[in-house]
């Protein structure tokens, strides 16, 4: 199986979701998955790749690419444009699996691949005006895994 991995904020980071991405990442390679993680290109272009999976200690083989950022500062919209680019590194894989809320709504939005979300964050509870939008795109993904 080909599982496109989207997430979106640049790697190594110190952040408890950005270790269990990298996690899942390697388990579903380690279980014979061909993954790719598609990460925001740095400023200068270069992704660490290697300094990446010295970080997070991964054992699995699967590949790091990049996604082009904007130029200039777009704030919270930068999240979104990630989705929008990323999911273009996405075609012809399996599955595309994110962690990023606007990334999932991008996928909901055109049924032209499955999905699948993961979170630990109670949005329902959190964002109540916004239950029934989750509840839709999660409806048109393959799953989610909650885990709040």
């Amino acid at each position: 199986m080909k599982i496109t991995y989207l997430f979106d904020r640049p790697l190594p980071a110190n952040e408890t979701d950005s270790e269990q991405a990298m996690h899942t990442i390697a388990a579903l390679a380690r279980a014979g998955a061909d993954v790719t993680l598609v990460l925001p290109t740095p400023s200068d272009g270069a992704l660490d790749v290697e300094g990446i999976r010295a970080h997070y200690l991964t054992r699995g083989d699967f590949r790091i690419v990049g996604a082009p950022q904007p130029v200039f500062g777009l704030g919270d919209a930068r999240k979104w444009w990630h989705a929008a680019f990323a999911r273009q590194r996405a075609r012809g894989a399996d599955v595309l699996y994110t962690r990023n809320f606007p990334t999932l709504f991008l996928a909901a939005s055109s049924s032209q691949q499955p999905f699948c979300y993961e979170t630990y964050r109670p949005w329902f509870d959190t964002f109540r005006p916004l239950a029934p939008a989750f509840r839709a795109a999660l409806n048109r993904g393959l799953g989610a895994v909650l885990h709040s």
